[in-house]
Formats: structure tokens, C-alpha cells, sequence
């Protein structure tokens, strides 16, 4: 699901809290044949890495533009942050990227960041505390979907080239989760930004260049045909083994499956089909990974539908789904039943308390009850997700089952997005799959769950849950902070407009002599291609 988010969007003030606990730590789960062929390992090594997007990226890779799936992949390989989040973990942990350690006040109002010596931009310029000041002025002035990120900030102090002092304008506990979010702010080149500003700050150059320090750079940006990634020579970090990475537009998700298959593309990064997988499986030039992220599918109810609107009917709902056939039938190994308001990992599981369990008698009986004028319902979905769409096919019959007549209809993505301003027109239900912006119960209830959130598709308000989540974003501890997402976790999900369906897992299927997988949690369909190198031997 890559268009996930609108392009331009404004939140209204406010803080991501801090990391909650999430269960269990990273393995990279490996399915299928290990070994390769013996023509496949006589072959001469190449250091062009051949990967592919499913349809264009649909914005530029701008990293403060762009704001869906897909060109992640290039912006977390061409540019870096000052921290992340740790790889190859469940458990999303701070760790430093361009800033090598930091502190907070007691107030949670300055943020001081010791960065990193001998870094320098694709154009050399040394990457200083300078860079810190214009990179996020830069975001703030674009003013896209990210910029909201660094709405708090009231000043950068760059007086010291190697310590930046970030001093915000309320406190933002979790302001660290923006910073280590693939879309929170990455390093820009402060040359680059001032010779190629413009009219648009950097906006026209930006969609074919980059002003980045990382351990690529792009090389070539042709829109729906492809992109090309150079390894930087100058790179601070590792030295990439692959000094090239060519990336296709191949929208048929079956010729990527055959390229990969016949060693002509080297992964499969999003949206392989369950019926796909068996093959993939029994390649012995592919492997198959399974890794955990944040990204969940759920469905919507419409408030504003005459069966809906009644809160008895939707919480009767919140009963009716066999999340397990879902698994089974679309997903299977591939994800796990969600019955929390919030993603898998993003709080503890003693502080998200359950709210749906399959009981779906409850819903029979609510259904019966109403008026036989309101027992017929649509049900939409995003058309270019088509697991979203099996997943309302599945809906659609057990909901049959339970005497509703359901139609299943797929949506563009711009109608879709469309209601998030005007939901005239829009579904009784809507299947949906997207995650948080970072580790943070905020990033997701703010944006699903809130009036005016950009993800709020059908317009349920729920004015005691956003209270609560506004009084979490002015916590000053962990502590505080969880109990009250808790608590608005709760009265969301009572409100019965979203049920949360299933936790996914990112798919990745690649070429069996590919090592040095390494993953984000927080980061669907991307792998960092800095590590990536041929199997020895």
C-alpha cells in the first residue's frame, strides 16, 4: 500500500511520546531454499543490484515531500538522520546516525546533539550543525505532510559547527521518535539548498537530485521508468558492495516475480501475492523473508451511514470478523491477529488494552434488529491495494453470513484521500492498510483517529479520546505519557469506528546468494542497501 498518506497535509501542533515495549526482538525469518544453483554461483559477480517498484512512486523522493511507501527505499539509502532506530530489532531503540550522542533537559525544551565528524554531502560540503539549521527551516518552509515534525521548533543554535542545540517551542517528549522516523528530518545539503532554491525551495531540483550524506546518491530519476542509486565514494559509514542500484518501474507484480526468478532482478521488495509464495519457496535462487514492522490493515466503520450510526451496531461489529481466516486465507505466516487500537510494538501490551475478540452473534442479532432498508451496505477498499481487496471479498461473505448484503468497491487513491477533506459518497466500511509515522502512539491516533486527521477517511470523532491524547502530548514522562494513550486507546476503541484486523509483516523475497539483510522495524519495504553483498563461496 505506497500512496498511504495525502501529499500536502498540515497536523495541528503536538508531540510524539516515547517508545513503548514492544514483545519480542527481531529475527530474520528465512524461508525456503538457502542453497544455489551451481550455475548461479559459477556466474561472475555483479555490483549492480537490480530491484523494481510496482508502479512509479507517485512524488518525488524529497524527503520533505514525500510522505508515502515505496521511494522510502531511496531516501533511507540516500540520506541520513541524526538518529534512528535500531536495525534488525522488534524493539524500536534509539541509536545515533549523524548525531553521535545527545541529551535532553529536565523541561524538555532543548535538545543538544554532538554530531559526527568527517561527514560530507554528495556535493562535499562537511556536514556541520549548520546543516541541522537549514535542514529544518527547509521542512518547515515546504510545509508538506512531514513538516509537522518540526512545527515545535523554535530555534536551532548552530554557533558550535559540531553541536547542535535545538530548543522547542513547547515541550514534545517524544520529539526523538520524529527525528529516528524514515519520515522525519533527514540532512540536507545547506550549499545545495541555497544554489538550487528557486521558487519552491529546492522542490524542482530536489525531484531529480538529492542533497544528501548518504552512502548513495541519485544518479538518474526518470519518472515511471526508473531510477538509479551511485554509491558515494566519500561515505562515512560502510562502503557499499553494490556501486550501483538500478530500480524499474515494472507494475506487474508476476513479470517481477519472473525476472527474480530467472536472476534478472534481485528482489521482491512489496505486495507479493499468497499464491505467489509457494514457487518463490521452491526457487533455489530465492529466499523468502518474513519481518515484523508496524504496518497493520483495519476497517472503518462510517458514522454517518444509517446502520452505523448507531454506536450499539458498531460495537456489535467490532465482534464479527474471524481475524484468523484473514491470516489464513490472505496472509498466512505472514501476519498476526490485532485485536489493540494500536500497531504491534508501539506499546506495551499490559498498557493497549484489547478491544474486539470474535463473537460475531452479537452482530447477527444487531443486524436483525435493524430495518431491512439498512441491512445493505458498501464496503470499499483502495483498487491499487489488492490485498485489501481479497481481505473485503473475505468480509463480504462472512458479513452475508450475518444477514448484511455487502457490496465490495475499489476506490482510487484520490478519491480516497479525498474524503479525508470530503467524505461525501464514501463506504459504510472501508478496508485500509497503512502504519505510524514513528515508534509513538501518537503518530497513529493523531492521524487515524482525530477530526481533521489526514487518515480520518469517514469523520468519526471521538472528543474524550482526543482529549486524552492531548494531554499525552504534553506529558513529560514515559510513564505519564502511556497511561493516557492507554486510557484514549480505550475509549477509541469503544467508539466502534475501527477495528483493527491484522499486524502484517514486510515480504521481501530475494535472491538466495543476497546476505546482509538488514531492516527497520519502523520502515515497510526497505532495506538498507549498504549492507547487502554476494555470499561467499
Amino acid at each position: 500500500m505506497f500512496n498511504r498518506k495525502p501529499r500536502k497535509r498540515r497536523y495541528s501542533p503536538g508531540s510524539l511520546l516515547a517508545l513503548g515495549t514492544a514483545t519480542s526482538a527481531l529475527t530474520l525469518a528465512a524461508c525456503g531454499s538457502t542453497g544455489s544453483t551451481a550455475a548461479a554461483s559459477a556466474a561472475p559477480v555483479s555490483h549492480t543490484l537490480h530491484l523494481a517498484f510496482l508502479g512509479d512512486i507517485s512524488q518525488p523522493p524529497d524527503p520533505d515531500v514525500y510522505y508515502a511507501g515505496q521511494a522510502n527505499l531511496i531516501i533511507m539509502n540516500v540520506y541520513d538522520q541524526l538518529i534512528s532506530y535500531k536495525l534488525n530489532s522488534a524493539t524500536p531503540q534509539f541509536v545515533p546516525d549523524l548525531a553521535t550522542s545527545w541529551t535532553v533537559s529536565p523541561n524538555g525544551l532543548t535538545y543538544t546533539f554532538n554530531l559526527r565528524k568527517g561527514v560530507t554531502f554528495h556535493d562535499g560540503t562537511p556536514f556541520t550543525s549548520a546543516a541541522v539549521a537549514a535542514s529544518f527551516a527547509r521542512r518547515a518552509a515546504v510545509n508538506g505532510g512531514p513538516a509537522y515534525m518540526v512545527s515545535e521548533v523554535a530555534s536551532v543554535n548552530d554557533s558550535n559547527p559540531y553541536v547542535a542545540v535545538i530548543h522547542l517551542k513547547q515541550p514534545v517528549a517524544s520529539f526523538l521518535n520524529y527525528l529516528a522516523s524514515a519520515y522525519g528530518p533527514k540532512m540536507e545539503s545547506p550549499t545545495a539548498l541555497a544554489k538550487h532554491a528557486g521558487t519552491n525551495n529546492d522542490q524542482t531540483w530536489l525531484a531529480s537530485h538529492d542533497a544528501g550524506t548518504g552512502p548513495y546518491y541519485l544518479a538518474s530519476a526518470k519518472p515511471g521508468v526508473g531510477y538509479v542509486l551511485k554509491a558515494y565514494p566519500k561515505y562515512w559509514g560502510p562502503k557499499p558492495y553494490y556501486t550501483t542500484v538500478d530500480i524499474k518501474v515494472i507494475p506487474s507484480i508476476t513479470t517481477q516475480q519472473l525476472l527474480l526468478e530467472n536472476g534478472q532482478l534481485n528482489g521482491i521488495l512489496h505486495n507479493i501475492p499468497t499464491s505467489a509464495i509457494p514457487a518463490l519457496k521452491s526457487n533455489p535462487n530465492v529466499k523468502v523473508y518474513v519481518l515484523p514492522t508496524f504496518e497493520s490493515t483495519e476497517i472503518y466503520t462510517n458514522p454517518a451511514s444509517p446502520l452505523f450510526a448507531k454506536l450499539s451496531v458498531r460495537q456489535a461489529f467490532m465482534h464479527a470478523i474471524n481475524k484468523q481466516a484473514i491470516i489464513q486465507a490472505v496472509f498466512p505466516g505472514r501476519a498476526e491477529v490485532l485485536n489493540r487500537i494500536y500497531p504491534r510494538g508501539i506499546l506495551a501490551p499490559n498498557q493497549a488494552p484489547e478491544i474486539s475478540g470474535y463473537n460475531p452473534s452479537l452482530f447477527a442479532a444487531a443486524v436483525k434488529a435493524q430495518p431491512a432498508s439498512e441491512r445493505s451496505v458498501t464496503l470499499g477498499y483502495q483498487s491499487n491495494d489488492p490485498t485489501a481487496g481479497q481481505v473485503a471479498n473475505l468480509i463480504q461473505t462472512e458479513l452475508a453470513s450475518l444477514g448484511l448484503t455487502v457490496k465490495v468497491v475499489g476506490y482510487s487513491g484520490s478519491t480516497v484521500y479525498n474524503w479525508a477533506v470530503n467524505d461525501a459518497g464514501a463506504p459504510a466500511l472501508f478496508v485500509y492498510s497503512s502504519w505510524p509515522d514513528a515508534a509513538s502512539p501518537y503518530t497513529w491516533a493523531h492521524i487515524t483517529f482525530d477530526p481533521g486527521g489526514g487518515l480520518n477517511f469517514l469523520h468519526c470523532s471521538v472528543p474524550q479520546a482526543t482529549a486524552l491524547l492531548a494531554q499525552a502530548n504534553a506529558s513529560t514522562t514515559v510513564a505519564q505519557a502511556d497511561a493516557l494513550y492507554a486510557q484514549a486507546g480505550t475509549v477509541y476503541g469503544q467508539s466502534g469506528c475501527w477495528d483493527m484486523l491484522v499486524s502484517l509483516n514486510d515480504t521481501f523475497a530475494l535472491s538466495s546468494n543476497l546476505t546482509g539483510i538488514v531492516h527497520n522495524v519502523g520502515v515497510p519495504y526497505v532495506l538498507y542497501l549498504r549492507y547487502l553483498h554476494p555470499k561467499k563461496g
